[in-house]
């Protein structure tokens, strides 16, 4: 009996090894299956990540690029704007200029004008002198006329 009680003992231990048995594989069957999903999420992060590392390179070289072009265009536009600087200061300087020398011109056109009026009035002075000199002369002549005209009235 003792050895049937150890028989039946041994079968129980053996139904328990081999049902913990079975519970081991089917454990670890389930981890090695939970194993092998986070592999494979570990590696489609990690692939997400060389991505996103990707995205962060190209977005560093276009930031990059964005910077150069930037800073090529403001030195173009200030380059620009002192040409243009340059450009207003001659213009305005050859504007003076034209204003200087118009002003010169005119100031000699002006005295050109008043020695050419004196002279002008200077004639018309003489002519008119002239004139008057000749009325005098004829009015001499008529006063000599008349009086050789006039009857000698004796009393």
């Amino acid at each position: 009996m003792e050895m049937q009680l150890l028989e039946e003992e041994r079968r129980r231990e053996k139904a328990l090894l081999e049902s913990a048995n079975e519970e081991s594989s089917e454990n670890y069957v389930a981890v090695s299956s939970e194993r092998d999903a986070a592999k494979a999420q570990v590696q489609d992060l990690e692939r997400q990540l060389a991505a996103a590392h990707a995205d962060v390179e190209i977005a560093n070289s276009d930031k990059n690029r964005a910077l150069l072009a930037s800073e090529n265009l403001q030195r173009a536009l200030e380059a620009i704007q002192s040409e243009r600087d340059s450009e207003i200061a001659l213009l305005m300087e050859q504007r003076v200029a034209a204003e200087e020398a118009m002003s010169t011109a005119h100031a000699v056109e002006v005295e050109a004008i008043r020695e050419a009026n004196a002279s002008q009035m200077k004639d018309v002075q003489y002519a008119a002198d002239k004139s008057v000199q000749n009325s005098l002369v004829e009015m001499d002549k008529m006063e000599t006329t008349i009086q050789v005209s006039k009857p000698v009235c004796i009393f």
